[in-house]
Formats: C-alpha cells, structure tokens, sequence
C-alpha cells in the first residue's frame, strides 16, 4: 500500500507572476504546463510530471520500452501531471526541441508548442535553456480506445453551483459516481463512492475517466474539499480530470483507491489539478498515488 500525503506550493499567484522573469533556475530541471506562449518566451504553470507505468514520480518520465499491448505514441498507463500554484516565464530561444510520445521521439521546434503541452525543461549555466521535452503535444498525441469514450455517470453536474455533504454513489459498470462537466462547481463535504462495476477498457479509464469515481470534464472548474472519494472497483480511479480547460482544486480530502489500474490523482489531455492537504491510498498494481 502507498500513501501520500501531499501538502504543495501554496504561494500566491501574484507572487509567482511578478517575480517570474528575473528568476535564476541555473543548473536545474522544470516541469510545467504551457498557459501562453510569446514569440521564444512560455509561460508555465509548475508542477509534477507521474508516470504511472511504473509508479514513480519525479520531473520526467524515466525512457523505456511501451507498455505491452500498447502502440508508441500512447501515454503509458496513469501518466499524468498534477500541477502546483507557482507560474513562471522562461526564455527557450536557442533550445533543442523533442516531442515525446510513448517510447518515440521525434525531433521538434518552438513552434510545436502548444497551450496546455507538458514541457519538462533542462536549464543550464546562466539561465540558458538547453533542451526542452515536450511530453503531451496538444490533444492528438495519446489515445485510449481512438476516441474520448468516458461512459456514464450515475450523476452528472452540468450548472454552477455548490454542493455540500451529499454522497455519490455507483455501481455500474463504465460508470463515475459523480461526473462534472464543463460546470464550475464547489463540493464541500461530499463522499463519492465507486464501490464496484467493471470497466471494458482500461485505456480509457487511464485516459479519459471513464468508471472513476469522480471525473471532471469539459472545461469543468472544480473546487474540493472535505471530502471523501473511494474507489474499490477495477480501473476506478479516485478524481480524474481530463482536457484543456479543465481544472480541479482539492484540499483537506482522502482518496482511496484499492484495485488495479486505479490511481487516486489523475489529470490528462491538458487538464490540471492543485492538490494541498491529502491522504491519498492507493494498493493495486499500476495504480500511482498522483
């Protein structure tokens, strides 16, 4: 069983933008999602690069070989980048580009780069830029079953609002408890609980969301806290976001997820998540905390 407890950057957002242009990160690696990018200069939103095939965390994803079964060119299994509240510009001119997708690498440029891109960034000797990866190109790079393919939802929130103390429930198969789509919402105090339901794909449950417990989606920007998400089923991750524009905010919460495949913190396809305050389980096999 792992456990996390994760408490991340809580420094305010107007500090990181104003002092983001005169900072030094010599000699080091970031990891961070486009928001903008002008002429050479990206502005990044910070953060932490999972790669779920294996289970380890860390700035980038360690080369190897596809997970069987899957074609280059697909993320591997519960890839995903959580991202921290700190933003920063950094100039990439004179940079060498790749664009990595799976096991392949392709060369690339600055002009591949993208808003909502994974770029883990080596910076060397007076804050020059020397290589730049960019792991998650736009939409098109990674694929599930070939189409965005969630399944259902045995409740789905579609209008703003907030919500506090309900309990969410499902036991379907290809089923999330509780699904927010392209809705700005706030959930304090609530419980979603995927209790058991079989997914028919695990791809697309490592993709897109499809049978995890709570999924956000669409653009959807989701607020958390003191809450309770539990997933005991086969490839039901405990909170999924997924696409560009999306954006889950949790706190104060536990997150258990006990079977296969079945990660408690996953964000693909260009979604983001600030996490502080956790207790997140997990025990299945290829099932990353975050």
């Amino acid at each position: 069983m792992k456990s996390l407890y994760a408490l991340l950057c809580t420094a305010a957002l107007a500090a990181a933008l104003s002092g983001s242009s005169d900072t030094d990160y010599s000699n080091s690696t970031l990891t961070g999602q486009v928001t903008t990018m002008d002429g050479t200069t990206v502005t990044l939103q910070l953060g932490k690069w999972t790669d779920g095939g294996s289970g380890a965390s860390g700035n980038a994803a360690p080369d190897g070989e596809s997970p069987a079964g899957k074609p280059t060119g697909q993320m591997p299994d519960g890839a995903s980048f959580t991202a921290s509240e700190e933003i920063t510009a950094i100039d990439l001119a004179g940079a060498s580009v790749t664009l990595e997708q799976g096991a392949g690498k392709t060369e690339g440029s600055l002009e591949d780069i993208e808003s909502g891109d994974i770029l883990v960034i080596e910076v060397g000797e007076n804050n020059m830029v020397s290589t730049v990866t960019v792991k998650q190109n736009g939409l098109g790079g990674f694929g599930g079953s070939g189409q965005v393919t969630r399944g259902t939802a045995a409740h789905e929130l579609t209008e703003d609002g907030a919500y506090s103390g309900i309990s969410y429930s499902s036991v379907g198969d290809d089923e999330n408890a509780l699904r927010v789509t392209g809705a700005a919402v706030m959930l304090d105090g609530i419980s979603a609980d995927k209790s058991t339901g079989v997914s028919s794909n695990t791809e697309d449950g490592d993709f897109y969301g499809k049978n995890a417990a709570l999924l956000a989606t669409d653009g959807a920007q989701v607020t958390i806290r003191n809450a309770s998400i539990t997933s005991l089923a086969q490839n039901g991750n405990g909170v999924f976001g997924y696409g560009v524009g999306t954006a889950v905010t949790i706190s104060n919460s536990t997150i258990a997820a006990t079977a296969d495949h079945s990660g408690g913190l996953q964000t693909t396809s260009g979604g983001t998540t600030n996490a502080s305050n956790l207790t997140v389980t997990t025990s299945g096999d290829s099932s990353a905390a975050d």
